[in-house]
């Protein structure tokens, strides 16, 4: 013995429970219909302009080593391509 040969859409739809379908015609009978009205806050840091790490590594391929590196890699605020500001470029 099987299931019917026919989709749970249709399923849904013959037996008059297809309130939960969304926009895109996908059905999800275990959602709240409340749930698509929550408003979740978004936590997502700010993005950063530039990018510290594209920084560290410039420093390294120009031959910044030891300590030098490691206050680069301490200044968060040096960001974007490597200027040569600690040494060579």
């Amino acid at each position: 013995m099987g299931l019917p040969a026919y989709s749970s859409r249709a399923f849904l739809s013959a037996s008059g429970s297809d309130s939960s379908a969304l926009p895109s015609g996908i059905v999800m009978p275990w959602m709240p219909s409340w749930f698509s009205s929550v408003n979740v806050p978004n936590f997502a840091p700010d993005p950063v302009p530039g990018n510290h790490g594209q920084y560290v590594s410039g420093a390294s391929h120009a031959g910044i080593k030891g300590k030098a590196l490691a206050e680069i890699a301490k200044d968060g605020s040096l960001v974007g391509p490597y200027d040569g500001r600690f040494g060579p470029a």
